[in-house]
């Protein structure tokens, strides 16, 4: 009885494969678990005296589309408000609090 398994790649499987409805699926899940995870890492300013209070928090959004370059689906979290960057690299006045990294190290398997 023979028992060894043989594997043949398959460039175009592979390719259909990480283009699939499947892979976007499974990409887009983990994309909403890290836009989770980043809302509750989020900063909010007191709404006293923040006239933007929760502005931040409330702006992580995801994206699910196909890179052609790469011939792959991707899911792209982001920030679109206008103290994302400032939030997330620093400033002279406040470290960097690296929120979109944290939250995608936190939902890692």
């Amino acid at each position: 009885m023979n028992n060894q398994t043989e594997y043949k790649g398959s460039l175009e499987g592979v390719r259909a494969m990480l283009s699939s409805e499947m892979i976007g699926k499974m990409l887009l899940e983990r994309a909403e678990q890290i836009a989770v995870r980043a809302r509750s890492l989020a900063p909010v300013g007191d709404p006293d005296t923040d006239p933007h209070s929760g502005r931040y928090k409330n702006s992580f959004k995801v994206r699910l589309s196909f890179d052609a370059s790469r011939k792959r689906m991707q899911a792209v979290v982001y920030n679109d408000s206008p103290e994302a960057i400032f939030v997330e690299k620093g400033t002279v006045n406040q470290d960097p609090q690296h929120i979109l990294i944290r939250a995608s190290m936190a939902a890692r398997i």
